[in-house]
């Protein structure tokens, strides 16, 4: 008898993430949409790191308009760490119809509850059916 947990995490839509975006492609895509070059965003990138951890250091969130917040926060071990909230502006980007270009595993079951999750498990797997 399959768990109920299994037989959503299966089904449920998922992301398949690709290559990772890293630094020197956006820096790259940044320099031909700008008057600057690869270096120069590459610098602006490092004084940003400088003063966002000098911010932080100093108790100070970050803000970056488009972006999200960055604040820090301290660990019961007295590890510091940073909380990242998402701009809601980048997220409704995201979430524009047509949009989303990635690939998806289980696309079709977009917007289908637990239950309904849960019926088709049972109904692709009779020999293993999760008890409702």
């Amino acid at each position: 008898m399959a768990k109920r947990i299994t037989a959503i995490q299966a089904l449920t839509p998922r992301i398949e993430l690709q290559g990772r975006f890293v630094t020197e492609t956006m820096c790259e895509l940044i320099s031909r949409r700008t008057s600057l070059n690869r270096g120069e965003i590459e610098n602006v990138l490092r004084v940003l790191h400088e003063n966002m951890a000098d911010a932080l250091s100093a108790g100070r969130p970050v803000k970056l308009d488009g972006i999200g917040t960055f604040t820090p926060v301290i660990r019961l071990n007295g590890e510091f760490s940073v909380n990242v909230r998402v701009d809601r502006e980048l997220i409704k980007d995201l979430n524009k119809p047509g949009r989303f270009s990635g690939g998806m595993r289980n696309r079709p079951n977009i917007g289908l509850s637990a239950d309904d999750l849960v019926e088709q498990w049972n109904e692709s797997h009779p020999d293993d059916p999760v008890q409702v």
